[in-house]
């Protein structure tokens, strides 16, 4: 009697564990073995396969887009090409790969894992979830490369009030986004977050943006490279509108704007650019290193801005209304065609100290400059040449430079 008491308990405990198991959101996980195209025979039955049985990275997709809830693709080292042609189309059956629901790609490492776009489509469109939760992607150890030819973004586009996307140890490059509305790299709509960590993002042209377009959200960077990428209109390395951004540790270096903003364009933003290099990039308007416009929420701190060049005026900073701020940056060694080889302030650069300034001539009268403690201005910098130093580019000090404490 006792014993069957036991095993009558027993069963009803296992079968409460499995009914509430039942409720509980699985995890796939989908490990990637073939490096074809090949689309997946029979979508939605749990099961990432082929016509011929393999397992792809698109069937992998179209699987995990059609399970609701978190799943996860792992992919090996190798070469993907996506060869389906057929864009406009939202489920990952031809051109570019759709991200429908959250989702973890893991590559074998942003050397050895490469996506390749084949110029036919972008790489990544991430859309709101299907199952209108928040989306969120996370990738990492993988290259988006030769995405092109679409009015968005070439290797990533980010769309979705819910939809947070973050990358680590990704690279993307060679994008051609030339076409009108086209936003190199990356596009980022209306989104909610968009999180980059020691991601590097080269040569791809755009027409507005080459490197990154955003409009509204957060954009949080940290460790990352943004160099090479050119851009017809304003943001040769990034154009950024109406949003947060958080800019950290990182280096903006070789980009160039048929426009304004060689290196930076900033519009309606608040938040921070800090300990970045910001070098080497060229405008054939105003502003080659930065161009900030309606970005007085923008705090810049402990920046470099050096070896930008314009063919208008600020070679280094075009400061628009209303103004500037910045804190411990060093401004200098950069050149224009017009006025203003460092600064041209339209509206005012405020210092909090602590700067070093090349020339500030042009920022006078009611456009103005002011001072913060301990800033030195209208002084050779002694900067030397761009340089690569633990895997980020930054700009030496010289021997007897005045930077130097």
């Amino acid at each position: 009697m006792r014993k069957l008491l036991r095993f009558a308990v027993a069963t009803s405990g296992a079968l409460i564990v499995c009914a509430w198991l039942a409720g509980v959101t699985r995890a796939d996980t989908y490990p990637v073995n073939d490096t074809a195209d090949l689309p997946d025979a029979a979508v939605g039955n749990g099961i990432c396969a082929t016509a011929a049985g393999t397992c792809t990275l698109r069937a992998a997709i179209q699987e995990a887009n059609a399970h609701a809830g978190p799943d996860s693709v792992t992919i090996p080292a190798g070469t993907f090409i996506l060869t389906q042609t057929g864009a406009f189309e939202a489920d990952a059956v031809s051109g570019d790969l759709d991200l429908r629901e959250t989702i973890t790609i893991t590559g074998a490492g942003r050397g050895l894992t490469l996506i390749d776009g084949n110029l036919m489509d972008r790489v990544l469109d991430v859309f709101p979830a299907i199952s209108n939760s928040p989306m969120t992607a996370t990738l990492s150890g993988l290259t988006l490369r030769r995405g092109g030819y679409v009015s968005t973004g070439c290797g990533m586009d980010i769309n979705g009030a819910q939809t947070r996307v973050f990358l680590s140890r990704v690279d993307i490059r060679d994008g051609a986004c030339l076409d009108s509305y086209g936003y190199g790299g990356i596009y980022f709509y209306n989104a909610s977050l968009l999180s980059l960590d020691d991601v590097i993002i080269d040569n791809n042209a755009g027409y507005y943006g080459g490197g990154i377009r955003a409009n509204g959200g957060w954009g949080v960077v940290s460790g990352t490279l943004i160099s090479n990428n050119t851009s017809q209109l304003p943001g040769g390395g990034a154009a950024l509108n109406n949003g947060f951004i958080s800019i950290n540790r990182s280096a903006i270096v070789d980009n160039r704007s048929l426009s304004n903003g060689g290196g930076l364009y900033l519009f309606s933003v608040s938040g921070g650019v800090t300990s970045t290099t910001i070098a080497g990039n060229t405008a054939s308007g105003n502003g080659g290193g930065v161009y900030a416009y309606f970005a007085s929420g923008v705090q810049f701190g402990w920046d470099t801005i050096a070896r930008n060049s314009s063919g208008g005026t600020g070679g280094g900073a075009y400061v628009n209304a209303p103004s500037m701020t910045i804190r411990g940056a060093l401004i200098g060694a950069n050149a224009a065609a017009g006025s203003g080889p460092d600064v041209y302030c339209y509206g005012a650069l405020s210092s909090q100290g602590n700067s070093l300034i090349g020339d500030v001539a042009h920022c006078s009268s009611s456009n103005s400059y002011s001072a913060g403690p301990d800033d030195v201005i209208n002084v050779t910098p002694g900067i030397g040449a761009l340089v690569s130093l633990s895997g980020t580019q930054v700009m030496p000090l010289v021997y007897g430079s005045r930077a130097i404490d």
